[in-house]
């Protein structure tokens, strides 16, 4: 007797194709899954600031917050890119060979600026309201961390 000791023989070819085609179906799947269930990214400043605030005022004070956020989206979203680049200049000089101490400071300086920017427009835009804001709209602004 020669050839295969145990008398078994091999996989046929259409169950390994079969084999990788459900491997890959289940690996397609779960990537889905994962993706599904991933958190969305938090919400850009000023959005999670009024979306805090703006439920606990009455909804006409709440409007005029949430108004006045508007008119500022376009200032925000020009902070929201300069930050982003200063970071990635931080970024870029951390992993600099040879490290650029001074450089460095000076990108994180610039970056903690322009960090610095969003609450400054933030409390302008608030103090913009304020005087149309009834006293209890007042409070509750006050109470929510103004």
């Amino acid at each position: 007797m020669t050839g295969n000791p145990t008398g078994l023989r091999g996989p046929k070819p259409g169950w390994r194709l079969l084999t990788l085609a459900s491997l890959g179906l289940n690996l397609f799947l779960g990537a889905m899954l994962a993706a599904a269930y991933q958190r969305p990214p938090p919400l850009p400043m000023p959005d999670r600031y009024v979306e805090r605030v703006a439920p606990a005022l009455p909804a006409e004070d709440g409007q005029r917050l949430r108004q006045a956020f508007d008119r500022q989206r376009p200032r925000y979203d020009a902070m929201s890119r300069d930050y982003r680049a200063a970071r990635e200049k931080v970024r870029l000089l951390a992993q600099a060979d040879p490290l650029d101490l001074p450089a460095l400071r000076s990108a994180l300086e610039d970056a903690r600026a322009k960090r610095r920017q969003f609450g400054e427009v933030t409390e302008e835009t608030l103090l913009s309201i304020l005087p149309d804001l009834p006293p209890a709209s007042r409070a509750r602004l006050a109470g929510k961390g103004l």
